[in-house]
């Protein structure tokens, strides 16, 4: 049977949208009673914008929506249980997809192509590689996943982001939340933030500017490891720790401002940060770990407490010492 642009059959207990026409533009409204979408059914439906699932599918095919680069909206019921790989490669205007907990099944690259997901279920989701940002209950906004609709955590961001504007709600930013976004050349810690996680902006390569939140308590490990364009970074008075490897990798980091709070400097925190010439140390700092300067061949001078040394581990050695009194 047909129904607009749509063929159907019925195949036994099955009743299979097997094509769609390629002209077919807009919101299309697959019928009830439908239970299967097959392979490739939609491939190549340029002009589809929204499409309508109704409950009574169980199985989308593979490659069901390949190509439909217009498609901007797609609803899955949660009585689908199984979607086929590449299913929604190159839908290019797709930014964010729920994926009911009903999920059985997951095929190679089921979501290749999509910008950002959602998934409420308890299995591994396979072929999440190739989308953005991905998230167990989580909360999407752009290009954005927080943990949920509170957007107090911010856990993931898509690889594919230019321009992220945080909200003021935001109190940590997650593990991983910004690793390898190449697209982002600056970024500002709202206020709210008190904790960047482990690896938070690693690999941001491009970022060359971060303007730090005035509330910022923690800079954890690797927060932002091998971001090599990164040119200066102020550290606001509030932050108590910056962990290990911190800002290691940051080759053209020159200009390092610490802020009047800071107790602990962990290990190979500014290792391999060569563009660094001089650095000045608050008196707050109590403890500098192993190798936390190691490969700065341009840091010159280290000034704590009033006193400037020009021997790079002399200085770390007296910083140590006065904090074991």
């Amino acid at each position: 049977m047909d129904s607009n642009w749509l063929k159907i059959e019925k195949d036994g207990d099955e009743v299979i949208l097997k094509k769609c026409s390629k002209e077919a533009k807009g919101e299309i409204v697959i019928p009830e009673g439908v239970t299967k979408i097959g392979g490739s059914a939609f491939a190549g439906c340029c002009g589809l914008t929204s499409i309508v699932i109704p409950n009574s599918v169980r199985t989308i095919g593979l490659v069901a929506f390949s190509g439909c680069s217009s498609l901007k909206s797609v609803i899955i019921p949660s009585s689908v249980t199984s979607i086929g790989g590449f299913a929604f490669s190159g839908c290019d205007s797709l930014i964010s997809l729920n994926v009911p907990d009903s999920f059985e099944r997951f095929n190679h690259f089921t979501f290749k192509g999509v910008i950002n997901i959602v998934y409420n279920g308890g299995i591994k989701l396979k072929g999440l590689s190739d989308c953005g940002a991905y998230s167990v209950n989580g909360y999407i906004e752009g290009f954005v996943v927080y943990s949920d609709a509170s957007k107090n955590n911010l856990v993931k961001c898509s690889v594919l982001a230019t321009e992220v504007e945080i909200p003021d709600s935001v109190t940590s930013i997650g593990y991983h939340a910004f690793y390898n976004c190449i697209e982002l050349t600056s970024i500002a810690i709202p206020d709210s933030v008190k904790v960047i996680g482990e690896g938070a902006f690693r690999s941001c390569s491009n970022l060359r500017t971060i303007k730090l939140g005035k509330s910022l308590e923690e800079i954890e490990c690797y927060a932002f490891f091998d971001c090599s364009n990164l040119m200066s970074i102020e550290i606001p008075d509030t932050v108590i720790s910056i962990g290990g490897d911190a800002f290691r990798n940051c080759k053209k980091l020159e200009s390092v401002t610490i802020g009047n709070s800071v107790k602990d400097i962990c290990s190979w925190a500014f290792c391999d940060c060569e563009s660094i010439v001089s650095i000045v140390i608050p008196d707050s700092v109590t403890s500098i770990g192993d190798y936390a300067f190691d490969h700065c061949d341009n840091l010159k001078s280290i000034t704590y407490k009033g006193t400037t040394y020009t021997d790079v581990d002399e200085a770390i050695a007296a910083i140590n010492a006065n904090g074991k009194k």
